[in-house]
């Protein structure tokens, strides 16, 4: 087994954004938020035939991954990744929008949006959880490494 540069954080970015995707699949934290206003749920049915929390056409989920940037690595959403933007009054997609800051706006709310916080209680959970098994990981291929 050899050792990586930066393989600690890039593994640990890897755990944190499969961790966000797979808890937007399992709606692990819907409980905690308020409902979606009806008139928007029904839309968002009709149009994507799904009314989950924090998915709308997929491309959110699609854009997480891990990247480097120039203070190491990080899970998420690329700042430069964008969506067709929507209206809850149509069916068709509009012009682009940041998935940055779509997350950004249903993450902490704005005005007539309250927060459906995501990242940071999966951030949460992988400190708790994650971190401990990927620094587990580093520190049996340092042994490794040393015999």
């Amino acid at each position: 087994m050899t050792i990586e540069q930066n393989d600690l954080p890039m593994r640990s970015a890897i755990d944190y954004f499969t961790r966000v995707s797979s808890n937007i699949a399992t709606q692990k934290f819907a409980s905690q938020w308020a409902p979606l206003n009806q008139r928007y749920r029904e839309w968002k049915e009709f149009v994507f035939g799904d009314d989950k929390w924090w998915y709308m056409s997929g491309a959110l989920q699609r854009s997480l991954t891990a990247f480097k940037t120039k203070d190491g690595w990080f899970g998420g959403v690329p700042g430069d990744a964008t969506a067709p933007s929507w209206s809850w009054f149509g069916t068709r997609p509009g012009p682009p929008v940041s998935i940055a800051e779509y997350g950004f706006w249903t993450e902490y709310g704005r005005q007539g949006q309250a927060p459906r916080p995501l990242f940071v209680p999966t951030l949460e959970e992988f400190i708790e959880e994650g971190w401990p098994v990927q620094s587990n990981v580093t520190a049996i291929k340092i042994v490794e490494a040393w015999r």
